[in-house]
């Protein structure tokens, strides 16, 4: 599939102030602004982020009643750390800058020879006798200039044909670390790194630290229902529509296959009708949890053949 360099960088725009994004950083929200715009809630106007706490994917059907635990006494303490740079867009942007380069760099060289012509003209102004002839030579030469300035604004004007490696090297930046395949759902972590949101779970499941930098993460209940990050995921749909829907289909049919296998969870004696504290002390058993919270009819059975 042949890219569009145009239509990648006009994702690439703060949602804030609609300017190109140079220092991005994602919000906990989901949008990706510039980095000097977080100095409280989003800055981007209609957003309305949540505040209350994550709920597990209970369905409407489901008798299981989920009793969260009590909020802290209190508002929760504002951080005054300076925001983090998104990692993975900041690389994008300097990927699709070298594939094609800013106008800036095009106007280079359309600028050098009136800085050439200038400087000439700065000289011959201690000989008062040449000043005369040297304006004439500077009005001679400011055709070519002009011609010069008109091919680049029109090559700027076409769209550029990005190299054959573009393709590859967006998305091993657009892969995820853990699952090392394209992104799905990406969800971009306090420390600016970003993963499949799935991943991220599963990973949360065995250490509350970043996968990449080891910082620590706030925990599974601040990932159960984060928004994705906007700008990756439109940057996904809109580079590789076809492998990202070949990626939900997988995902999909991983998430069927999962539901035929029984989990073993070893638990004490427990009569009818007497409540008991389950210890979760294995990755696999939250995640046993989490599948059977989320269907219809959610079965915690005994094993019939060892009585």
């Amino acid at each position: 599939m042949e890219l569009n360099l145009a239509q990648l960088k006009a994702v690439l725009r703060c949602e804030a102030c609609f300017s190109s994004l140079r220092v991005p950083t994602t919000l906990t929200c989901g949008h990706t602004v510039c980095v000097h715009h977080p100095s409280g809630p989003c800055p981007v106007p209609h957003c309305a982020p949540s505040n209350g706490p994550a709920r597990p994917r209970i369905p409407p059907a489901s008798r299981v009643n989920y009793l969260p635990p009590p909020l802290p006494p209190g508002p929760l303490p504002v951080s005054t750390e300076a925001p983090k740079v998104d990692v993975t867009i900041k690389k994008i942007i300097a990927l699709l800058d070298s594939a094609h380069p800013d106008e800036s760099d095009d106007d280079e060289p359309a600028r050098s020879p009136t800085i050439r012509h200038r400087s000439e003209s700065a000289s011959s102004l201690s000989r008062p006798r040449k000043r005369q002839r040297v304006l004439h030579v500077d009005d001679d030469d400011d055709e070519p200039d002009l011609l010069s300035h008109l091919r680049a604004s029109s090559a700027r004007q076409r769209d550029p044909t990005p190299p054959r490696s573009l393709g590859k090297d967006l998305l091993s930046e657009l892969s995820c670390e853990i699952c090392f395949t394209l992104l799905y759902n990406p969800v971009t972590t306090p420390c600016q790194h970003t993963f499949c949101a799935k991943c991220l779970h599963r990973s949360l499941d065995h250490s509350n630290l970043c996968p990449l930098c080891r910082e620590t993460l706030p925990g599974f209940s601040f990932f159960e229902d984060h928004p994705v990050n906007q700008t990756l995921e439109t940057l996904i749909v809109t580079a590789f529509p076809e492998m990202y829907t070949e990626r939900a289909d997988a995902i999909a049919a991983e998430e069927r296959d999962a539901r035929l296998d029984t989990p073993i969870f070893v638990c004490m004696l427990l009569f009818p009708g007497h409540p008991t504290a389950l210890h979760f002390f294995e990755p696999r058993y939250r995640l046993m949890l989490r599948r059977c919270l989320e269907q219809e009819v959610p079965l915690i059975w005994h094993d019939h053949a060892s009585t």
